[in-house]
């Protein structure tokens, strides 16, 4: 769908200067340079029949039309404002950014350009890259219109219609010894939004970060377009002078913080200014403005938190990389980095099927229904409580609203079986197999019929300790079996599992515990989508995090959460599980 745009020529005065200049009768070349002469806008027009249009429209007062697509999601399209591009623009003069070229990467509308011809007066050449049409059109009538009512722009301006992704910068910018800036609001949205939209707008495909298996296929190879953009620019300009200034999603600033070691570019200085995103772009993530510096050398890749609106001048927090390790605040971190290491246990995520509709049950009186309304017929001993995030509420938890049924009992296995040794819940995996084979992730592609992932052995292990991957709380979950059979998690929560009910006890006491809680707030980003992932709990060593631990420790969580143990727990049991942990004899379900 597209949306129609209308640009007059604003004002008459607008239209009777360029009618003083404009002949009707004019080439491609004359035309260029008259604008250029007045405006200091080079190559205005790109095609005769843009020309034209123009003078059509000049000589009758009609207005211009421009179209673009009406769902702006393909481009990431969030226009800055001319107010915040110019407030951006006024901070860096004064943090002492004195470009002589600006490169804006992604032009839009020109709010940036226009911002920064009227703020850099050192500035010789600004130079836009836009791959949409109407907003290299659009960005150009708003410069010229600028340009009429205030006097030509001092640096050269020039806007070019092309990719990103593929444009080669001249040579002028890329051999420059003058102080450069690159500057702008690349796209917000990711390369697997953009594949569901059937955008062109999306740079070669690939898994750029060399994610391999099961990691590419689930997720992990999908990135940011801002991302890609960035690294890109980074590639291109970290061993000239100046800066790069970029609006982006926060978790786009971590990827590049994180990633620079391995990246050996010469950048540092690394600030994110907190923006309030909703407000500025009726956007509901948490974004920042990036500010780096280029050609600096031993650095250390650190980046300094501050509030746009509050406190430019005061840092909030500061995360990065410290010696070998990723954390989200440097100065928390230093009193417990000694529990950084390596858990004994295997963290593991839940059950994936992608088919709720039909794989989530309720029960009621005995009797399972699925989400369509039917009530489901299968053998009983197939069927597991199943919780899911906002089940794992408290400090133990011992009933369960869903029931699922488990047609595996590893990944990959053979579901064949299961029309002879269960028979009713064949029948049902039959009658509702379109909702399996309508699947989208490509995991399922060359697999059994109705399988799943995130199953094992360990699935089966009758105590477990739990967490939410998506809540901003660190809280984790006792659960021990309902109804005599193990629980399943669903694939947004993280467990380890024990075959011992104090084991487990110990264990979620232990996590639950300030020293660790203090830890975990070290690394953890409350702003990503999912805070809690199996890298960041493998990173919980609960060797060292039992160094810290008392009993009494232990019994003043249960105090705090009101919990009292179902058997009794004593100093002696405490002794054994240590005795077995720091022997390496604790059950590991691998």
């Amino acid at each position: 769908m597209v949306e129609k745009m209308v640009s007059g020529f604003r004002s008459d005065f607008n239209r009777l200067s360029l009618l003083s200049c404009f002949p009707k009768e004019v080439t491609l070349e004359e035309a260029n340079a008259k604008i250029e002469k007045m405006t200091n806008l080079s190559c205005f027009f790109e095609t005769v029949s843009e020309l034209n249009a123009f003078i059509s429209s000049l000589y009758s007062g009609a207005e211009l039309t421009l179209y673009r697509e009406k769902n702006g999601r393909q481009w990431g399209d969030y226009q800055t404002p001319i107010s915040f591009a110019t407030e951006i623009c006024k901070y860096l003069v004064d943090y002492g950014c004195r470009p002589k070229v600006v490169i804006e990467p992604t032009s839009g509308e020109g709010n940036f350009i226009r911002a920064a011809a009227d703020s850099f007066p050192e500035a010789k050449h600004i130079y836009g890259v836009e791959i949409q049409p109407v907003y290299v059109s659009l960005s150009k009538l708003n410069l010229l219109f600028h340009a009429l009512s205030n006097g030509p722009f001092g640096p050269k301006i020039s806007v070019c219609r092309d990719n990103i992704f593929t444009h080669q910068f001249p040579a002028w910018i890329t051999d420059t010894k003058d102080e450069i800036l690159v500057l702008g609001n690349p796209p917000w949205v990711t390369n697997a939004e953009l594949s569901t939209l059937d955008s062109d707008n999306v740079p070669m495909k690939e898994n750029f970060k060399g994610f391999n298996g099961l990691d590419a296929l689930t997720g992990k190879s999908n990135f940011d377009i801002s991302e890609y953009i960035i690294w890109r620019l980074l590639e291109l300009f970290h061993e000239h002078k100046g800066y790069l200034a970029l609006l982006c999603k926060n978790v786009v600033i971590r990827n590049i913080v994180q990633e620079l070691p391995k990246r050996c570019f010469k950048v540092g200085d690394i600030k994110a200014f907190k923006i309030d995103a909703k407000k500025l772009f009726n956007a509901n993530v948490e974004a920042s403005l990036m500010l780096l510096r280029f050609g600096v050398s031993d650095t250390e890749a650190k980046c300094s938190v501050y509030s746009w609106e509050d406190t430019k001048d005061q840092v909030i927090n500061v995360f990065g990389w410290v010696g070998n390790k990723f954390v989200s605040n440097v100065d928390s971190y230093q009193r417990w980095q000694n529990m950084d290491g390596n858990c004994p246990y295997i963290w593991r995520q839940g059950l994936k099927h992608d088919c709720s509709k039909v794989m989530e049950l309720i029960k009621c009186g005995g009797i399972y229904k699925n989400a369509i309304g039917e009530q489901v017929d299968v053998e009983h001993e197939v069927v597991y409580p199943l919780l899911k995030s906002s089940d794992l509420k408290g400090f133990a938890v011992t009933t369960s609203r869903l029931w699922v049924p488990v047609v595996q009992r590893k990944i990959g296995e053979d579901t064949s079986y299961i029309e002879m040794q269960y028979p009713k819940l064949w029948a049902y995996l039959i009658k509702h197999q379109s909702y399996f084979d309508a699947r989208k992730s490509s995991i399922y592609k060359g697999k059994p019929r109705f399988s799943i992932f995130g199953i094992g052995e360990y699935s089966f292990a009758p105590y477990k300790v739990a967490i939410s991957g998506m809540y901003k709380t660190a809280n984790f979950v006792l659960i021990m079996p309902i109804d005599g059979k193990p629980v399943m998690l669903d694939d947004t929560c993280y467990f380890l599992g024990f075959e011992s009910y104090k084991d487990s006890l110990f264990v979620c006491s232990a996590l639950n515990s300030e020293p660790v809680q203090d830890f975990i707030k070290a690394l953890v980003f409350l702003d990503s989508k999912r805070p809690y992932k199996k890298e960041l709990l493998m990173r919980i060593d609960l060797r060292e995090v039992f160094k810290y631990l008392t009993f009494e420790t232990l019994t003043d969580v249960w105090v705090k959460h009101s919990y009292k143990p179902s058997v009794d727990c004593t100093r002696e049991d405490y002794a054994n599980f240590l005795d077995r942990l720091f022997a390496s004899e604790m059950t590991n379900y691998l």
